[in-house]
């Protein structure tokens, strides 16, 4: 759908989905790895078929591949990717045999303060699904997921917290916040407990990486 035409998802009529086997080449993306169905193998012994569980960000990963004489694959190892039932469905980005992580990835799709573009970090909403209705944040423009196999997969380390939304942030991320150190770096020399929770000398200062305040996980 679409303009351009594209496809946001796996597509029953793109292969025969009851194979058992390898899902088929469906498609050659842009950096010229392919593209590939729902599965990874199958299970004789349970007669199911096995979807991948060691995808990258991108929704890629190294691993033998089934032979197609018309496209020139051999089925040997190959950096490759996979259409999922998780976020973000086809891919996320062009990825790397060695792999990509969501830091990484997120490096790809950098926030323009121009406001030509978006990216990640731009855009970040509260929202609520029927099997979340607690509420989660997400990042409309950020195409960097946590490779959790949930539905709609993570994209943000921000919390929602149900009334200022997605308002997780740390004070030294701030512009003049007198922090000499990123938070990253803090947390590993000074614990959350003694220095970050509430009623601490530092409150605030890194809820982020220790998960207080609008950062709290429900």
């Amino acid at each position: 759908h679409a303009m351009p035409y594209h496809y946001p998802n796996d597509l029953a009529c793109d292969y025969d989905h009851t194979v058992a086997d390898h899902s088929p080449l469906i498609g050659i993306a842009l950096d010229g790895y392919g593209i590939y169905g729902l599965y990874e193998s199958y299970d004789a012994d349970t007669s199911t078929q096995v979807k991948p569980d060691d995808l990258d960000t991108c929704n890629g990963h190294a691993k033998a591949v089934p032979a197609n004489t018309t496209y020139g694959v051999d089925g040997a190892s190959v950096y490759h990717y996979h259409t999922t039932s998780w976020a973000p469905y086809t891919i996320g980005c062009f990825g790397v045999p060695e792999g990509v992580d969501q830091d990484s990835c997120k490096e790809l799709y950098p926030y323009s303060d121009s406001g030509s573009t978006g990216g990640c970090g731009d855009g970040i909403y509260g929202i609520t699904t029927p099997e979340t209705p607690g509420g989660y944040c997400y990042d409309t423009d950020c195409p960097c997921f946590d490779r959790s196999t949930d539905r709609y997969g993570r994209n943000t380390d921000m919390a929602f917290n149900g009334t200022d939304g997605c308002a997780c942030m740390n004070k030294c991320d701030e512009t003049n916040s007198g922090c000499k150190k990123t938070c990253d770096e803090l947390v590993t020399i000074y614990s959350c407990e003694e220095y970050y929770a509430p009623g601490m000398a530092y409150e605030g200062w890194c809820d982020k990486e220790c998960g207080y305040g609008a950062c709290a996980v429900n």
